[in-house]
């Protein structure tokens, strides 16, 4: 009787530790961050009590929903890949996911006197202005408009064979830089 009294209760315990095994899941806003961007983490795991995220620079958290920095000095094309270790009781399970750095912006150049110009990014895109505009939105046709990739530029201002203008622009994840030339 106290032998199948103790398997009873052993198997009891067994079934309530396989019935309370915590499920490890989170989500991010993006798969693709730019360099210096914030990861938000909302963690959508079940039946834990405890959280360890582990961080691509090996830094650790305990908090249920972390935010993560991606490094300013991430390299573009490089991936990262953020980890979750959830525990309940003497259960535990884990879940991963990796983002990518990267994203793109928009550049638009317009002519701010002088139309019929061309422009040129990274010394291979080109674009041409074929029209004056005082205050354009971003894509208007008559200006040159580049979708690049987050970072640094440089371009060139011509006007016939003419240099007339050259400089850097700094590319924003989803947004758009108006640039006049």
């Amino acid at each position: 009787m106290k032998r199948q009294l103790k398997n009873s209760i052993v198997l009891i315990v067994a079934v309530i530790m396989i019935s309370c095994k915590p499920k490890a899941s989170f989500t991010v806003d993006s798969t693709v961050y730019a360099p210096g961007e914030l990861v938000n983490l909302k963690n959508t795991s079940s039946r834990g009590n405890k959280y360890e995220w582990t961080f691509p620079d090996g830094s650790k958290s305990s908090s249920k929903n972390p935010i993560y920095i991606v490094p300013s000095t991430q390299p573009i094309g490089s991936t990262l890949t953020i980890k979750l270790r959830v525990k309940y009781l003497i259960s535990s399970d884990e879940a991963s996911t990796t983002i990518s750095v990267g994203g793109t912006g928009n550049l638009t150049f317009y002519a701010g006197n002088q139309a019929n110009k061309t422009v040129t990014v990274d010394g291979n895109l080109s674009g041409y202005i074929s029209s004056f505009s005082a205050q354009p939105a971003c894509g208007d046709s008559w200006n040159a408009n580049f979708t690049l990739p987050v970072g640094q530029h440089t371009y060139k201002v011509y006007s016939g064979a003419n240099i007339v203008g050259s400089g850097t622009v700094t590319i924003t994840k989803g947004t758009c830089t108006l640039r006049a030339v």
